[in-house]
């Protein structure tokens, strides 16, 4: 194999391992919470914002923070609870 077939093979390498780990945003509708995941499903990362209203009361409480999982196990959670009041 020459120098620039595995040059070229080690770009292409390269481009779809970056193609596969960028992240993706979605938005849940439950107060703003943003979650962050690659096509591959090797990490997701929530950004928290989430309001906890139940049918008993008008107004609920808030989860803030931020949340990580590797492989479906989580690694970081910094969420709490912020009263509306």
């Amino acid at each position: 194999m020459t120098i620039k077939k595995y040059k070229k093979i080690c770009l292409l390498i390269g481009i779809v391992i970056i193609i596969l780990l960028f992240p993706f945003s979605y938005h849940l509708r439950d107060g703003g919470t943003v979650v962050y995941e690659p096509i591959t499903k090797i990490y997701r990362i929530y950004k928290m914002h989430a309001l906890t209203a139940g049918p008993d009361r008008l107004y609920g409480d808030f989860y803030i923070g931020t949340v990580i999982y590797i492989f479906d196990q989580e690694v970081y959670n910094d969420v709490s609870v912020a009263n509306r009041e």
